[in-house]
């Protein structure tokens, strides 16, 4: 059944391409033959023969300069960067010569072929005064038009293209300074568990050998999970619990640590390890291992209209004072990666003073 809607919508796409190409090929072609059918009928109220010969050379005179506004004139003129009003000057020029040219070939062929007789028309006053004035008006109009249609066409095109290279350079620029963000992480990252490791090496700790199980885990999402640009939240849960795990294995206990999250659509995407270093931050300076009174607390929660993120800690007294200090790549690193991924749909707020450090991430879902 599949093959058949296959074949079937495959052989409607084959049937309908060429008219389509025909038609996107040959699109200039069709323009011109329509204000060639506009313009005779229009004059076939004097006469057809009349209206015949004035509508060719009309429409061959528009086709004549718009070749030599697009293939000339704009690459001379425009193209190169050079002032646009000598474009203008020579733009007059040609359409100018263009309009009197027209009018006296139309007058010239018109005359031949009344005269061999080919052509048999009976003048009267009203055609003969119309014939005198209106070509000139006519041709000024037609080519006027021509040039202007022909002239914000390129203008248009060269803005899009501008703006679309602007885009681009834009885009490359984000996406490098969020890869060097994210490249700050790993090894902030590592210097921290290697020296957790390194802490229980040297006390002959038994939870050495689990810890580097654990710290391969982690390396594991964060040189391979973490390279998309969004994970899933549920991986970044699993990763954070990971992370506190880790941490309680150089104590024997932590009892004031606590992990709430709740969560309402677990394959809902996030930018990777954006809460990372809120969460390195809150153990190294709360002190929470020599504090009995000390905490670490976090709080993530999302549904369908926002995300959220809280981390909390108490002070640690060597820290107390010190109420800007985030040592690594801390709350600048989130900043401006929350800045590059969320633009101006997020809050980042910090509350410090002497007992806790807070920081609240709020990102709008819809």
């Amino acid at each position: 059944m599949g093959k058949i809607g296959f074949f079937s919508a495959k052989k409607e796409r084959c049937s309908n391409g060429p008219l389509l190409n025909l038609v996107s090929h040959n699109k200039h072609m069709l323009t011109w033959i329509l204000i060639f059918l506009a313009l005779f009928t229009t004059g076939m109220r004097y006469d057809a023969t009349l209206s015949l010969i004035s509508s060719t050379i009309s429409v061959s005179t528009m086709i004549l300069l718009d070749q030599l506004v697009r293939k000339f004139l704009i690459p001379k003129f425009l193209s190169r960067d050079q002032h646009q009003l000598h474009y203008y000057l020579a733009s007059f020029i040609v359409v100018y010569f263009l309009i009197w040219g027209g009018v006296l070939l139309e007058r010239i062929v018109l005359s031949e072929l009344i005269i061999s007789g080919i052509v048999k028309f009976k003048y009267n006053e009203e055609i003969t005064n119309a014939h005198r004035i209106f070509p000139f008006v006519r041709m000024a109009v037609l080519l006027i038009g021509t040039f202007s249609i022909s002239t914000i066409s390129f203008l248009l095109s060269r803005t899009k293209a501008a703006y679309k290279i602007s885009d681009n350079l834009r885009n490359e620029k984000l996406d490098m300074e969020l890869r060097y963000l994210k490249a700050q992480i790993n090894p902030h990252f590592l210097f921290n568990a290697l020296n957790n490791i390194y802490s229980l090496s040297y006390t002959n700790d038994s939870n050495a050998p689990e810890a580097i199980l654990k710290l391969s885990e982690m390396l594991r999402y964060v040189t391979d999970e973490c390279q998309s640009d969004k994970i899933s939240i549920s991986k970044e849960v699993k990763y954070i619990e990971s992370y506190i795990d880790f941490q309680k294995m150089r104590v024997e206990s932590l009892p004031n640590v606590e992990f709430i999250h709740n969560i309402m659509n677990p394959e809902f995407k996030v930018t990777p390890m954006i809460f990372q270093p809120l969460v390195e931050n809150a153990f190294k300076h709360s002190r929470v291992e020599n504090n009995k009174d000390g905490y670490v607390k976090f709080y993530l929660h999302q549904n369908d209209k926002e995300l959220v993120f809280i981390s909390e800690n108490t002070r640690a007294a060597c820290f107390a004072k010190k109420t800007n200090d985030r040592s690594g790549i801390g709350v600048d690193n989130v900043r401006k990666r929350l800045d590059l991924a969320y633009g101006n749909k997020y809050i980042f707020d910090i509350e410090d003073n002497e007992k806790y450090y807070r920081s609240t991430i709020k990102i709008k879902i819809r």
